[in-house]
């Protein structure tokens, strides 16, 4: 792979390192009132039975009636575990500036499939966001381009995307993007060995479920939620406030990002994601060579690879 320094001076673009972390800043900046935030849901065009769900926040129209220029969409991709209401002050924040999206990726938040029929034959990957997000910029985007702000794996999906559709791309926003998504074989390898002979299409056979569902059960609990949110995150009041608490109700408990996280993970088709994700294929292209590649381009995007300082789990060791 590249040298830190060769990495270095592909990220240190001038302007174009600028105006993506002049953008990578503010996602990081809580809002305290701002644009409204609405919730929308549409089926995945050639992909019966999947529902995506979004939410946005628009610029208000201008008091003189006139459009001016439309700056580029901004579209917030989360981590894994988590969905569209990680983005809540950001889209608040930013809304009132540019149009600003989040997502759930399909078989997390609220993006699921109908019911179980339409389960059968999806494989929970890397690829599949891919797909989706692809789907997403053309289908309610109108083609983009738009900057993508990524988080964990929504860097690591961002930067699959820009390799795939650089046209569909105005700018990443990379916030700890993770390195590594799986260690199994690539789905197209056909001859590598895979646990239980199985590639993570669903349904799962017997031995992968159980161990998917127990290890998910463990994970889902709200208490190991709060646990593992609170050795992450360095402002503790976004998890504070379910440790007391020793279950989750049906209405999802407090509203807060541990709380959320439960709330998500009860929904039905909940274990057979997790299981799907836990043994599913990696993408065939790292995450270190497609930035390489995007990095190369003669019209490459402006690009900001963040991470903190004080992440615990994807250090910025990464970034080297």
């Amino acid at each position: 792979g590249p040298s830190p320094d060769a990495m270095a001076a592909a990220v240190v673009r001038g302007a174009h390192l600028a105006r993506a972390a002049l953008l990578a800043a503010l996602a990081a900046v809580p809002a305290a009132l701002g644009a409204a935030i609405k919730h929308e849901t549409f089926l995945w065009p050639g992909r019966p039975g999947l529902q995506l769900h979004y939410t946005h926040a628009q610029p208000a129209p201008r008091a003189d009636g006139r459009s001016g220029a439309r700056p580029s969409p901004l579209v917030c991709l989360p981590g894994f575990g988590v969905g569209t209401f990680q983005w809540g002050a950001q889209l608040e924040a930013l809304g009132d500036t540019r149009p600003t999206y989040a997502i759930d990726w399909l078989g997390q938040g609220e993006s699921w499939p109908l019911d179980e029929t339409h389960e059968a034959g999806l494989r929970y990957d890397a690829d599949l966001w891919t797909d989706q997000l692809e789907t997403f910029l053309e289908h309610r985007l109108g083609g983009g381009p738009a900057i993508l702000c990524g988080n964990s794996l929504g860097g690591y999906v961002a930067v699959q995307l820009a390799l795939r559709r650089s046209e569909l791309v105005a700018g990443l926003a990379l916030l700890n993007p993770t390195p590594i998504w799986s260690f199994a074989a690539p789905a197209r390898d056909a001859g590598a060995w895979r646990p239980f002979g199985w590639d993570a299409t669903l349904p799962a056979p017997p031995a992968p479920f159980a161990i998917g569902s127990r290890w998910f059960d463990t994970l889902r609990n709200p208490r190991t939620i709060s646990a593992m949110l609170s050795g992450v995150y360095a402002d503790r009041r976004a998890v504070d406030a379910l440790h007391a608490r020793d279950h989750i109700d049906a209405a999802g408990g407090a509203d807060t990002l541990p709380g959320e996280i439960a709330r998500a993970a009860a929904r039905r088709g909940g274990h057979a994601a997790f299981t799907s994700i836990l043994f599913s294929p990696r993408t065939e292209v790292s995450f270190e060579e497609a930035l390489e590649v995007v990095f190369a381009r003669d019209e490459a995007p402006p690009v900001a690879l963040i991470y903190g300082v004080q992440d615990p789990w994807v250090v910025p060791l990464w970034g080297d």
